[in-house]
């Protein structure tokens, strides 16, 4: 953080574990991630927002991380962007919440080691009341019955991990904590770096071979997608539909990248 200062670098956005999870179990044992807040509050003039994610939003309620994040949420008036965030109504801190599912036994399936969706619905209404602005992840976005052909998820020997129904109640939780803002993305199936897929990953990318019909999927990065048009079809517009119905934002997790302040 010196450096910051001896360079005296421009005021930015951060972002603390955007595509992993700094307040997982090992936090319990070093609290590195919160020696890391704690710092991006001492030097809080050199960064605009702040942005957190994680799957574990109840640690984030113990004392010394609660009164950082709280700290964080707040520009004092000599900060370099107050001006700009009053004028312009913009949050200092996001904390964002991953959180895919409604039915825990989707969770126990996908995200075996990751706390229950009750533990992580409860957390997150109480860091709502406390005064941190919660995000929620609805990511991925998985594939959904009805698929096309008249086929079901059953068809793949798979079950709905993602229904509407269960969509409907993460959106009505939304509105229910008066949660403004979702940040989504679409279900990339990951080659491992050893061995091969996972029973699970194998029969969502035969689901996902059916979804492109005679295209073939877009492997980059490490992952086979959907082609673009299809993605947007068969996973995003019926749950943006769902989000328009409801009054919330919902943003695709590059574009809210993109638009960080």
């Amino acid at each position: 953080m010196n450096a910051y200062e001896k360079y005296d670098v421009p005021c930015i956005p951060v972002h603390l574990s955007n595509s992993t999870d700094a307040f997982g179990p090992i936090e319990g044992c070093f609290q590195n991630s919160l020696f890391a807040i704690e710092k991006l509050q001492e030097f809080r003039h050199r960064f605009s927002s702040v942005t957190i994610l994680t799957k574990n939003p109840a640690t984030l309620l113990l004392p010394p991380y609660l009164e950082t994040l709280l700290a964080l949420s707040r520009l004092p008036p000599s900060h370099p962007r107050y001006g700009y965030f009053r004028d312009n109504g913009l949050q200092p801190l996001w904390l964002e919440v991953s959180l895919a599912f409604w039915n825990d036994k989707a969770r126990e399936m996908l995200e075996p080691n990751a706390p229950s969706v009750g533990d992580r619905l409860e957390a997150v209404a109480q860091l709502q009341q406390a005064g941190i602005n919660v995000a929620l992840r609805i990511d991925p976005l998985f594939p959904r019955d009805p698929l096309p052909g008249g086929k079901t998820m059953r068809d793949f020997e798979l079950f709905d991990f993602q229904s509407y129904d269960d969509l409907k109640n993460l959106l009505a939780f939304c509105e229910r904590q008066k949660i403004g803002k979702i940040v989504y993305s679409p279900l990339k199936i990951t080659k491992p770096r050893t061995g091969e897929l996972s029973l699970q990953m194998r029969r969502l990318k035969r689901i996902y071979e059916h979804l492109a019909g005679n295209r073939r999927l877009d492997f980059r990065g490490g992952s086979w997608r959907l082609p673009y048009d299809v993605t947007q079809a068969a996973l995003f517009a019926p749950f943006l539909q769902l989000c328009k119905e409801t009054g919330i934002t919902a943003k695709g997790c590059k574009e809210n990248l993109i638009a960080t302040h």
